[in-house]
């Protein structure tokens, strides 16, 4: 008995659908697991005494489209039942492996991966039967079952413009809360490899090691690139240093700078008469910095400095700037050791949060940041 009307079709369909993914299931099951292709190959090779063959090399890696060969066996075996040609089954399998024997056949691997071939198939005769089978249940069951959904069918319709209604709102409203939610800014911190060395000739120190780290504003996925991401707008940085015990070091959050803001100094000039002066800007003259970071772009955030020999390190902001000790900051000073650091990125009310490891107990040219371990995050209450 085969499907006559929507009722049955659909009861056809859903019932070969779960055949799919029955066989789907099991096939992943014995061929890639039970009857992994190395290992069958092995004990070929072994059963021969050729250690050297290799099912790769020797054309037995398959197509990787078993998925969908077994996906329209399922189709095409369950339909054979269904319609009535159960006989459409054995042609199938002479036109699959007749051929496919001359070819197998040539070396002990091939003969084994034929083998493998055929029990796959016959799970999936096996499966496509039984799901022929259900489908031909399904069919009889359904065919009284649908003059009743028809009278239920036409007494619903008579509030269907409502119902349509209401559907269409929640269908809008879902969509506006998706595109907003995919828009948002979406945003990752990574460490800066490898860190910044820098020289200088006249500044309080003639050489600099800086880590930093790089704030990211991802793209949209690649099916949803007709829209647009937001940015993330007016982005501010806080760094807590802390033992790797998790205890704060210095007891309090440092703001952070980002490192394309300009430096919090007095612009120099040269006015016509050839003197130099100092311009004083308000903007730069200020303890935090701010940026806007667009889709697919980043911004780095400076983190710690390492200056010439010295042992110490030292948090990196604008406060620097403005210390009795140029560059060198008591309030952030970190004495040899290792360190966590967390970063916390604020922007229009949305956070991103990183952990890091500081290593400060090695020479300054292997001074770096590292990813944390699951314990530093399980320290930090960042455990992923």
């Amino acid at each position: 008995m085969y499907p006559t009307n929507t009722c049955q079709w659909t009861a056809f369909l859903c019932v070969v659908l779960a055949g799919i993914v029955t066989s789907l299931g099991l096939q992943q099951l014995f061929m890639q697991v039970i009857l992994k292709p190395e290992k069958i190959a092995g004990k070929a090779a072994h059963r021969v005494g050729d250690a050297a063959l290799d099912y790769e090399s020797g054309g037995h890696i398959g197509t990787g489209l078993q998925g969908w060969v077994g996906t329209m066996e399922i189709i095409l075996f369950s339909s054979s039942i269904v319609f009535g040609f159960p006989g459409f089954i054995g042609v199938w399998l002479a036109t699959k492996y007749v051929a496919a024997y001359k070819t197998w056949a040539r070396d002990p691997v091939g003969r084994t991966f034929y083998n493998r071939s055929l029990f796959g198939t016959g799970l999936n005769i096996l499966i496509g039967s039984a799901t022929g089978g259900a489908s031909t249940l399904a069919i009889r069951h359904t065919q009284g079952q649908c003059s009743y959904l028809t009278g239920l069918v036409r007494v619903t319709s008579k509030g269907a413009p409502m119902l349509q209604t209401m559907i269409g709102a929640v269908i809008a409203i879902a969509i506006v809360v998706v595109v907003e939610r995919l828009r948002r800014p979406s945003l990752q911190l990574n460490i800066e490899t490898p860190p910044l060395d820098r020289k200088y000739a006249n500044g309080p120190a003639k050489d600099a090691r800086f880590v930093r780290v790089k704030l990211s504003n991802r793209l949209l996925p690649g099916w949803a690139r007709w829209m647009v991401r937001a940015p993330a707008l007016q982005c501010r940085g806080t760094i807590t240093f802390h033992h790797l015990d998790g205890q704060d070091v210095l007891g309090r959050a440092m703001v952070g700078r980002w490192a394309s803001s300009p430096e919090p100094v007095p612009i120099l000039a040269m006015t016509s008469q050839g003197t130099q002066i100092q311009i004083f800007d308000p903007l730069r003259l200020t303890t935090e910095s701010r940026v806007d970071v667009y889709p697919g772009e980043s911004e780095l955030l400076d983190i710690a400095v390492r200056l010439d020999e010295e042992e110490d390190c030292y948090g990196w902001n604008n406060e620097t700037y403005f210390c009795h000790t140029p560059w060198r900051n008591p309030l952030w000073k970190l004495p040899r050791g290792r360190y966590l650091v967390r970063v916390e990125i604020t922007s229009s009310g949305q956070k991103c949060t990183g952990v890091f490891r500081l290593i400060n107990d090695v020479p300054r040219a292997d001074f770096r940041l590292e990813a944390p371990t699951q314990e530093d995050l399980a320290t930090l209450g960042q455990a992923q």
